[in-house]
């Protein structure tokens, strides 16, 4: 929407030292959104008002002139002009070199030089409307030179300034203000910038002058009636006479063609006019053309052209006005062709109403027509603002028309109907919010600016909402406390730091073991995270002959067979993820951490509330190795599971072989000869294999071995990692390092013995598996153990004591003999 800064200034007196860019700035931090802001009258720079003294034939060219110009210097100025229309005395645009203009109205602009013209030197160029951007302002004029002297302006004065083109025309965001009916119009806009400036706001309310009072004790010959009030709570007409349909006046169309509206005739114009003003629209019929008006729904097949010429088939809820015999307008959104105002038209019918905005949303949209009219009603409009806007029409017909005359008073039917709203405000809590400590004092004197009205009561204020704010925009305590903070300033609130209750952290270990799996996976062993849907499809279920009515959970309302069963196993979509990744990636390291479900068999017969009858939820944990024919997978993702039980702390990992102890379906797509069950203590958690031929048939993966491991997380999650690392200082004492060689028995591990190492003194900071040799019934192993004290250099009594423990200990529990 466009905004003129002049017109606004006809509502409100702004200080003479504010300048156009600081008002740009308050409505952009307090108001609305301002895309861009723009001189009007810019282009119109070195341009003149000019008064030709002398016409002399050009001595060179039949069709030229020389004019003498007085443009309100000591000597006239020497032009060659070609038009065909110029005369002694007249009044014209003289554009001095330097200004900007189009040649014959065409091309871009160019900066205009003294030349000489068929050898006669040109100090300037006397102009066509379209040479310098007023096509809109003095049409018909593109062919011959703009006559001025009419309008009995200055000679020498700038030409933009004689035309009341000397304005700042603010560009406003039309979604900034979707929920501020009210600022649809100049007016709203000058209230904001009453209450920002705290400058006093003029009144919209019209005189009695435009002869309605006198008209009442005639009465009306025009008849309202609506049909629908619920979709036109309130409508409003009224019949002028000794209407003469002509080109508005120059004051008029300037203002209008700034703020993007094209000027048509005297009293359509007005109509804009009054629309941009008070953000209401208005519309004026033919009164020849219309008998009585009923608002009413279109009755089934009608159709109607409307002023864009163009022929519209109405449906059965667009709401209409129409006459005795047929539509005459789309309520709320265009007028209709065959009541439009012409050159003959002698008396209309002015029109001011109330609709419902869904309505018109609705009908906007359904016949594929959005107006200036439409966007406004749409946002709610203020019930009262029907009347006031219909009073301003009439005065400014008054005042352009002398002759016009209202015949009756003006015919309502429905009414405003609206209670005040009142909100109870705590001054304290408009301070707490807002961050800085307001008198009662300063917030009533923002909101009485703004409209509201203010009482005071105990602690309280009582709000009441003025009815242009009422339609839903201001409704609670909250609204009220962000109308004082935007007009106190945002900028003014001076920034602190909140005052907040510090706890301290609470360690949350699951989340905590999760990250750090992914740590592990993503950034130590190269692996790439996943996410897929925690759904199977009723296919992968039936293919699978898993026993839909044991273990698994099928969904009551599934969106798609995609879709129908919570999953059991992480591992059917990684296959999947594998086969849609296949023909990018000849080698994949993929993984997935995610819930799976599993029903409670027998738990369902207790209480209906009870949280058990929730399935169970375990975090599973489950990745795939992909590689080309001629690689071994399985190897490779054996070795990231031992990586990550080492980094982790995990010190219970241990195989064997088995079967998958939770999910039948995962036990058929694994190799027979090639699988290992995970094991922590005696408990199986999980299980790594190499994927079978039929599986990678069934998923389309071709070319790849394809190698995986699930394991349940529970256990991990419920121990957690062995500790959470934190900062600890760098010793300065140095450590020792002695070699241990032992003889055991063929079936002790190595691993088990290193275990057992570590945990033996606090002393003992690292332990090294060096070596394995065959003794022929025993073995020899080699460790290499690692001592340091955080306190002390340590000496060679102490470590040979610790490693005498060392040997004993090893002795007593597996049998080994030091070599």
């Amino acid at each position: 929407m466009l905004v003129s800064l002049n017109l606004l200034k006809k509502y409100v007196d702004l200080p003479l030292s504010v300048k156009p860019e600081e008002v740009v700035a308050k409505l952009a931090t307090s108001t609305v959104e301002v895309e861009e802001f723009f001189e009007v009258g810019k282009d119109l720079e070195d341009v003149v008002v000019g008064k030709v003294v002398k016409l002399e034939k050009h001595p060179n060219a039949d069709k030229l002139k020389i004019a003498m110009v007085d443009i309100g210097q000591v000597e006239p100025a020497r032009i060659v002009c070609g038009g065909i229309n110029l005369y002694e005395g007249m009044l014209v645009a003289v554009a001095k070199p330097g200004a900007m203009i189009r040649w014959h109205g065409e091309g871009e602009l160019v900066t205009l030089e003294k030349a000489k013209i068929r050898g006669e030197e040109s100090e300037g160029m006397i102009c066509a409307s379209n040479e310098i951007g007023l096509s809109d302002r003095f049409p018909g004029g593109e062919l011959e030179i703009i006559d001025l002297t009419a309008l009995d302006f200055k000679v020498g004065a700038p030409l933009a300034k004689e035309l009341s083109l000397d304005d700042v025309i603010i560009d406003i965001d039309n979604k900034s203000i979707t929920n501020r009916p009210d600022l649809w119009g100049h007016y709203g806009i000058a209230r904001e910038l009453s209450a920002i400036y705290g400058v006093e706001l003029k009144s919209l309310e019209v005189e009695e002058k435009v002869g309605i009072e006198e008209a009442k004790a005639k009465g009306s010959n025009i008849k309202v009636s609506v049909k629908e009030s619920n979709l036109c709570p309130r409508y409003l007409a009224v019949a002028v006479e000794g209407i003469k349909v002509k080109e508005s006046p120059l004051w008029l169309k300037n203002v209008l063609s700034s703020i993007g509206f094209r000027p048509i005739n005297n009293i359509v114009d007005i109509t804009n006019y009054v629309m941009a003003e008070t953000g209401q629209p208005l519309h004026a019929f033919d009164r020849s053309r219309v008998d009585n008006i009923v608002v009413r729904l279109a009755n089934k097949g009608e159709k109607m052209v409307a002023l864009d010429k163009e022929e519209r088939a109405l449906f059965t809820d667009t709401l209409v006005i129409a006459d005795s015999k047929k539509p005459i307008a789309i309520a709320g959104v265009m007028g209709g062709a065959n009541s439009q105002i012409s050159e003959t038209t002698k008396e209309i019918i002015i029109e001011s109403a109330n609709f419902n905005p869904l309505s018109i949303r609705k009908t906007s949209q359904k016949i594929g027509l959005r107006t200036d009219a439409s966007m406004r009603f749409e946002k709610s409009l203020d019930g009262h603002l029907t009347e006031t806007a219909l009073r301003r029409a009439l005065e400014l017909i008054k005042e352009i028309l002398s002759e016009a005359k209202v015949v009756g008073p003006i015919v309502e039917d429905g009414g405003v109907g609206e209670e005040s709203k009142i909100v109870e405000v705590s001054p304290e809590k408009v301070s707490l919010k807002i961050g800085e400590t307001l008198s009662v004092e300063a917030v009533s004197k923002i909101l009485v600016r703004l409209g509201f009205e203010v009482k005071e009561k105990k602690d309280k204020l009582m709000v009441t909402v003025p009815s242009w704010r009422a339609t839903g925009d201001v409704a609670i305590e909250e609204d009220i406390v962000e109308e004082v903070a935007r007009i106190y300033g945002y900028d003014q609130i001076k920034p602190s730091m909140p005052e907040v209750k510090m706890k301290p952290w609470i360690l949350d270990r699951e989340r905590a073991v999760i990250d750090k799996t992914k740590d592990i996976l993503s950034l130590g062993l190269g692996m790439q995270e996943v996410l897929n849907y925690s759904f199977w499809s009723e296919k992968l279920v039936a293919d699978s002959g898993i026993d839909k009515e044991g273990e698994l959970l099928a969904l009551q309302n599934p969106l798609s067979e995609e879709q129908a069963y919570l999953r059991m196993s992480l591992l059917p979509a990684i296959l999947k993820n594998i086969s849609d990744n296949s023909r990018f990636y000849s080698e994949l390291k993929i993984y997935e951490i995610g819930r799976v479900f599993r029903n409670r068999k027998g738990k369902y017969k207790i209480d209906k509330n009870s949280k058990d009858r929730l399935p169970d939820q375990p975090y599973y944990l489950a990745g795939a190795v992909v590689f080309g024919r001629d690689k071994q997978p399985f190897q490779s993702i054996k070795g990231i599971l031992e990586e990550w039980g080492k980094f982790s702390g995990i010190d219970f990992l241990a195989w064997s072989a088995g079967k998958n102890p939770f999910c039948e379906f995962t036990n058929q797509i694994v190799d027979k000869e090639k699988r290992l069950a995970i094991i922590i203590g005696k408990e199986k958690i999980g299980w790594v294999g190499e994927v079978n031929q039929k599986a990678l048939e069934y998923f389309d993966i071709k070319n790849r071995r394809v190698a995986v491991f699930e394991l349940d997380l529970t256990p991990v999650l419920e121990s957690g990692y062995k500790e959470i690392k934190k900062y600890q200082p760098v010793i300065k004492y140095p450590a020792v390092e002695r070699d241990i060689a032992i003889e055991v028995a063929w079936k002790t591990r190595w691993e088990s013995i290193k275990k057992e190492i570590e945990k033996l003194d606090t002393l003992i900071v690292g332990t090294e598996f060096l070596s394995e040799y065959d003794l022929g019934k025993k073995k020899s192993l080699a460790f290499r153990v690692v001592y340091r004290a955080s306190d002390h250099t340590l000496s060679d009594k102490e470590v040979e004591k610790i490693e005498g423990g060392i040997i004993k200990f090893l002795g007593d529990k597996f049998g080994a003999a030091r070599r």
